[in-house]
């Protein structure tokens, strides 16, 4: 076998070697691979148990192996990973949810097809519950999601598409703080969009910047000409629920826990209202949102109250979606907005040589908490075998 030039015969082979290693995270959806098909959920082929890899196939030992879709691994997220679903060729999400979560529980709550068909309730949507043949540990089973995108991505062009996105995420935080939930990491990776009207084609559930995985270049549709899109709010696995009869007000948590490391009250030791940690987390993503675009200033007075240092001043969910809907009286939906950086990501189109076996977070990611969920979990492990 002949070496690519300019690579070294141990920098190729250690290329190869490297890329069809399977992570330990990866290798429990191999072993749950026939579990799922039975169940109606095909895995992509390097979840499959007699899976060989592409570049080791007759007449592909020279090709540079990030040119094959499966040479792409889920690093950084093993407890999410994408599926068809067999009746209809849908794509989907799979996420393992754990014992010491009340994810499942939340997510069935507000996400059934039934919920009450409240268009305030922006919580994703449940499509199935698959419980384990042979339950483990700490897993209750897997949950089954709508494949989307994060809310941002691509871009932005006109205010309006902005005030939409924006007025569906208050709107829901305002509907789940009715409900008395806490969601406790209301931040970019747990805010999506529908995709499938902005991006016809579809995405690469690892490689977001691509179709299928094997070619930089997406094609994609300005949301104003594919009107309305649809947004969720997803990761219910650090999230809080507390009694009706409870004001949200009297509502007090513990823990460093979810994306944003910025808001000034999260402490591990010392109790604070997780309702207004929301708040802060929500008000935070508009002001990067400002940051990043060009014509977007007529939203920052409610970001900085959102953000307000000492929480009791910050405003309610409900003042919020108030002070935003008085905002956008006299807006022009179609004033332009302008992205003030360009990701490099987003290049001519080309084959995939810079997709390396390390995924990207992706738009995808559908759960970027999982490390603080982890670290709660083992929290709540402790404090219940010390009762």
């Amino acid at each position: 076998m002949s070496v690519p030039y300019g690579l070294e015969a141990e920098q190729w082979n250690q290329l190869r070697e490297r890329s069809k290693r399977l992570l330990p995270s990866e290798r429990w959806w191999v072993n749950q691979q026939p579990f799922l098909l039975s169940r109606g959920y095909a895995l992509r082929p390097r979840y499959h148990p007699d899976w060989i890899p592409t570049w080791e196939l007759p007449g592909n030992e020279e090709i540079w192996p990030p040119r094959f879709e499966d040479s792409l691994s889920t690093v950084g997220r093993g407890n999410v990973l994408d599926a068809t679903r067999i009746a209809d060729n849908v794509k989907v999400v799979l996420k393992i949810v754990r014992k010491w979560s009340d994810e499942l529980t939340l997510t069935r709550h507000f996400g059934q097809k039934i919920r009450d068909d409240n268009p305030h309730n922006r919580c994703v949507t449940l499509l199935d519950v698959i419980y384990l043949s042979e339950p483990e540990q700490d897993i209750i089973g897997i949950i089954v999601l709508p494949f989307l995108r994060e809310f941002d991505d691509p871009p932005f062009e006109q205010i309006g598409e902005v005030r939409e996105a924006l007025d569906q995420f208050l709107q829901g935080m305002e509907y789940l703080h009715i409900n008395r939930v806490a969601h406790r990491d209301l931040c970019h990776g747990n805010l999506m969009m529908d995709g499938s009207r902005v991006i016809p084609k579809g995405w690469h559930f690892t490689a977001p910047y691509t179709h299928t995985g094997t070619v930089v270049g997406i094609d994609s549709e300005p949301r104003h000409t594919v009107f309305p899109v649809e947004y969720f709010i997803i990761d219910f696995g650090l999230s809080s629920m507390f009694p009706a009869h409870m004001s949200i007000d009297d509502a007090r948590e513990i823990g460093r826990y979810g994306q944003d490391k910025t808001v000034p009250e999260l402490s591990d030791t010392v109790s604070y209202n997780p309702f207004k940690v929301d708040i802060y987390q929500l008000g935070n993503v508009i002001m990067k949102l400002i940051e990043t675009y060009e014509g977007l200033e007529i939203f920052r007075e409610l970001a900085e109250l959102m953000t307000s240092q000492n929480p009791n001043q910050r405003p309610t969910a409900s003042e919020c979606v108030k002070f935003f809907r008085n905002l956008v009286l006299t807006m022009v939906d179609t004033t332009p907005v302008y992205h003030l950086s360009s990701s490099d990501s987003e290049s001519d189109d080309g084959p995939l040589d810079s997709v390396s076996n390390e995924a990207p977070q992706s738009a995808s990611e559908h759960d970027s908490g999982g490390s603080d969920l982890e670290e709660r979990d083992s929290s709540l492990q402790e404090r219940e075998s010390s009762v």
